[in-house]
């Protein structure tokens, strides 16, 4: 427990010159703040931990004069401090919070010591008073919030070592790539014949063994999973005295203060007299819902390739609404309205390869436009409110189209809109592919592969001291703001949009996008045996970005390769003159040469759904090559050596052509040395 009290007292008294025809009072500037914490910390055992911690921020109100010592209005003065002090001052802040932490002891289970998880729980608490001139009418706020967090490991690996045939065969496969690298350079002793034919016996085996270290490829899995609530309310007329609680309103209740959420939490504190009954209460009503899931998976086959797999979901729904009492005397919730964002682990690696023609018609898009009437079909045929229209109301034709559509859900509706991209582009079958909402609820893993144990072939390790190869996938699908339409009704009777076709609906999606990277496609890093080092990359990128504000969708298509030749001239000297006459200083460095060449195609095209029009909005196509030398003239001067170059063409006439050509000598000093 610590407590402190900051009292400043600034008192100006002017001089007076009116010779006691003018009374002048002094200026009096008080500000006496009490601050008190409060921590609490238990070890239950080396499992389960507990904190608690309280803050407080009050003030002292002391009365409006500041009167003279040694009168009696010094003493009735002192008398209102103590009061004042005595009940712990008038609070202008309070806030707790609540830590509970868990280890499961699964390490103290043999069968079980293979894994960990922590789970941990943290409540929040907070009363923050309004300024005192409007407190009277429009009282306070509070604000609540939990969050509850588990995290998990999988060790496969000690998984595997407790079954002894496992452990053999990981320690054989640990022994065998230790021998490869240290035999591999030498001629190799012909096996005996009798080798042999105890090999060929042993195939069966072998293969046997082969298939268990695919299955024990897997290593770690890790996996975390977090979820927050919070609500904030304004309005609240009562204060907090221990706890946070009101003890004689037994107000807000134990369950607010330690982080439970309710959905008519504002009703509840209405019923019973907490709750502001001014209608100018202006304040919006929160809740706010955060949920995070991540997962990692590390594989090793073989000590020679590795294989890493990871995904994402994020998801945040924040609802606010104006709850005060109306002119009927009634409390009454207005404008209620979730706004949120999501994003997710997504694949659309099955169209990945799909490219437009030479008048950029793509294939996927013409699949999407495709897709519209089964998911049109599928959406219509699910709504209570389309099934009860009369059997003459049920199509319309739809004209952006050309062919009718299921009323209610047009060519250009935004749920038909959403899910045919998704699965057009995701290359699903738009009849199958889950249309019940806009959120999809389990992240596609992406992945990246290393393969970096190569050189144990010996045909390679002949030419090779090191050769690796990596290729890596990364797709995200985002929705960085959404909201519920206001006006939509969870009901049957089918509302539709004004001078539209479409029914309302209840989320309102603005813009929906789905970055891809393959980074990278493939990539090649080799170093032979007389330091001449042989880089060679292709990467490949797709940006989609489907607005719903204009029914447009953006795709940025990129591919860039390089490759890349380094060169190592190793004890390289030189004989440096001196500009003094004096003997001439001999210089011995390695020489490091560096070729880079580049190819980079980048295209914007826009494809619009109402025009059926795509039209190519920017991109150029890029060459680069670049040169280096290096040498270090001493541990800290470096000269070097470079030549740039850098050729543009762009692909829409209102840009030209252009090329930039840089080239020269730099000298580095480095200071540090």
């Amino acid at each position: 427990f610590r407590t402190d009290m900051n009292r400043q007292i600034h008192q100006i008294l002017y001089r007076d010159k009116s010779f006691g025809d003018v009374i002048i009072y002094p200026t009096v500037n008080r500000i006496w703040n009490w601050n008190r914490m409060f921590n609490f910390k238990y070890d239950f055992s080396k499992s389960l931990s507990f904190e608690f911690n309280t803050g407080t921020n009050a003030y002292i109100k002391e009365p409006t004069i500041y009167p003279d010592k040694e009168t009696e209005e010094w003493d009735e003065y002192k008398q209102s401090i103590w009061r004042e002090i005595g009940g712990f001052g008038t609070m202008q802040r309070y806030n707790q919070s609540l830590r509970i932490t868990y280890n499961l002891p699964l390490k103290k289970i043999p069968v079980l010591d293979w894994i960990t998880i922590a789970a941990n729980i943290q409540t929040l608490y907070t009363w923050a008073a309004s300024p005192v001139s409007i407190q009277p009418r429009f009282g306070n706020n509070i604000e609540n919030g939990n969050q509850k967090q588990i995290n998990s490991n999988a060790d496969l690996q000690n998984l595997y070592n407790k079954i002894p045939y496992f452990k053999s065969l990981n320690q054989t496969q640990r022994r065998s790539r230790s021998s490869s690298s240290r035999t591999r350079g030498g001629p190799q002793p012909k096996p005996a014949e009798n080798d042999t034919v105890k090999q060929n016996k042993q195939i069966g085996k072998k293969f046997g063994e082969g298939v268990l270290k695919v299955l024990m490829a897997v290593k770690k899995v890790t996996v975390t999973w977090t979820q927050g609530n919070g609500t904030s309310l304004p309005g609240y007329m009562l204060e907090p005295k221990f706890l946070g609680m009101d003890f004689s309103n037994t107000a807000p209740g134990w369950g607010f203060v330690f982080g439970k959420q309710y959905n008519d939490f504002p009703q509840r504190v209405a019923d019973n007299g907490w709750y502001s009954v001014d209608s100018a209460l202006n304040n919006a009503y929160m809740q706010k819902v955060n949920e995070a899931l991540s997962y990692k998976v590390n594989g090793d086959f073989l000590g020679v390739i590795r294989i890493d797999l990871d995904g994402d979901r994020i998801y945040t729904d924040n609802y606010q609404s104006y709850f005060r009492y109306d002119n009927e005397g009634i409390f009454t919730e207005y404008s209620p309205v979730n706004t949120g964002n999501f994003s997710i682990s997504y694949s659309i690696i099955k169209t990945s390869f799909q490219g437009p023609d030479k008048n950029e018609i793509s294939p996927t898009f013409v699949q999407f436009l495709d897709n519209r009437i089964v998911i049109a079909e599928r959406l219509a045929h699910g709504d209570p409110a389309w099934q009860n229209l009369p059997d003459d109301a049920k199509y319309y034709y739809d004209t952006i189209a050309g062919r009718e559509f299921p009323f209610g859900y047009g060519s250009n509706s935004q749920p038909v809109l959403y899910h045919a991209f998704l699965s057009a582009y995701g290359g699903s079958d738009a009849s199958s592919v889950a249309i019940e909402s806009p959120f999809p609820k389990f992240p596609i893993p992406n992945w990246r592969i290393t393969i970096n144990g190569l050189t144990n072939i010996k045909a390679i390790a002949k030419v090779f001291r090191s050769f690796n190869i990596t290729h890596g996938y990364r797709s995200m699908l985002s929705i960085t703001s959404w909201r519920t339409n206001v006006n939509y009704k969870d009901d049957e009777s089918g509302q539709v949009f004004q001078d539209t076709y479409n029914f309302i609906t209840k989320y309102d999606v603005g813009v929906v996008s789905v970055i891809e990277n393959y980074s990278p496609l493939i990539g090649l890093d080799m170093t032979m045996h007389n330091s001449l080092n042989v880089r060679a990359e292709f990467k490949k990128t797709r940006n989609l970005s489907m607005s719903f504000v204009n029914n447009q969708l953006t795709e940025i298509v990129g591919n860039e390769l390089v490759l890349g030749l380094g060169f190592r001239v190793k004890g390289l000297k030189f004989q440096i003159a001196s500009f003094t006459g004096k003997k001439s200083n001999r210089v011995g460095s390695d020489l490091n040469l560096k070729l880079d060449f580049g190819i980079r195609d980048n295209k914007t095209t826009l494809r619009r759904i109402d025009e059926d029009n795509n039209q190519v909005s920017a991109g150029s196509m890029q060459y680069t090559l670049n040169f280096a030398a290096d040498y270090m003239l001493s541990q800290s001067l470096q000269l070097r050596a470079y030549y740039n170059w850098t050729s543009n063409n762009p692909y829409i006439s209102a840009q030209f052509p252009n090329a930039t050509t840089s080239a020269g000598f730099t000298l580095r000093f480095n200071l540090a040395q």
